[in-house]
């Protein structure tokens, strides 16, 4: 647990962030995580209730991604928030949005041991067609390349963003395994 104590900003921010060393074998499936958990919860059970509930916390900022940070696979969490001293009568709005923060993070929407197959189908897509476009974007695909050829025989060279190789391997069963254990075995870092 971090806490940074601040009264520049008039927001709160809470991160999470679930690291593990890079694996080649997984990244696919964690870079897929951040697409599929932001689609719905148990108690939120769509995007649309998700962003509603957002709007409800006096229209709270809420994102997933995940990416490297040294040897690492970072997934990270976060949700910033008005400060509830801005606000009157919103004095349980730390406690309702870090109850948000936990149903997106301990709660995703599964049925049966497994992501929903038509959520994970779509963001399969979407990770895919985002993995196409860094050819497009010269200095990031450049830099990709020299990472590449620098750190062949060493994790650092692991594509944060995964492999298009991979996408077919990839279910809501064998994706909701990976999810747990992020959940499970991940080292954790809370960041107020």
């Amino acid at each position: 647990m971090h806490l940074i104590q601040t009264k520049k900003f008039k927001t709160n921010t809470v991160a999470l962030k679930f690291a593990r060393p890079l694996d080649r074998d997984n990244i696919t499936e964690r870079a897929l995580l951040p697409f599929v958990l932001q689609k719905g919860t148990k108690q939120y059970p769509s995007e649309k209730a998700l962003r509603l509930r957002l709007d409800e916390l006096y229209g709270a900022k809420f994102s997933i991604n995940s990416g490297k940070k040294g040897e690492n696979h970072v997934i990270t969490f976060v949700l910033d928030f008005a400060n509830e001293k801005f606000i009157p009568n919103a004095n349980q709005l730390i406690k309702e949005c870090l109850q948000f923060l936990y149903e997106v993070a301990a709660n995703p929407k599964v049925e049966q041991n497994e992501f929903d197959s038509k959520i994970v189908a779509k963001e399969k897509e979407t990770l895919t067609n985002k993995i196409k476009s860094i050819v497009d974007e010269k200095m990031q695909f450049a830099n990709m390349r020299l990472i590449d050829e620098m750190c062949q025989d060493e994790k650092y060279s692991v594509h944060a963003h995964g492999y298009l190789d991979d996408m077919d391997q990839i279910n809501a069963s064998t994706l909701y395994k990976t999810y747990q254990q992020m959940i499970n075995e991940d080292a954790l870092d809370v960041f107020l």
